[in-house]
């Protein structure tokens, strides 16, 4: 399995149990660990492609809301949801699963 692949496990497991992974059902919390998983790959040379990965999806919510923003897909899933980290972290899961389906 590679990376890319890795990273579309880790997201599943959080999202069946978030509890053990991030505490609770947070976006921040989410993007934090994804994003520091990311980070940790890349440090010990096994690429790029999960940052890429993450820029295709903030690129894709972007898009979906028609909006241009500064502000990454954490924070413009919140907004969606009147700073509700929970709801946040639920439309996250559609939002990956209709990202999914239309770049795998």
């Amino acid at each position: 399995m590679n990376k890319k692949q890795d990273v579309f496990q880790l997201i599943e497991n959080i999202r069946e149990r978030p509890g053990m992974y991030i505490g609770e059902c947070s976006i921040i919390r989410l993007r934090a660990f994804v994003y520091g998983y990311a980070y940790a790959i890349y440090e010990i040379g096994l690429g790029m492609d999960i940052f890429q990965l993450l820029k295709d999806f903030n690129d894709y919510i972007q898009k979906s809301y028609h909006i241009e923003s500064t502000e990454g897909w954490d924070k413009i899933l919140l907004s969606k949801c009147n700073n509700d980290e929970e709801k946040a972290f639920k439309l996250f899961g559609k939002k990956w699963d209709d990202f999914l389906a239309k770049h795998k």
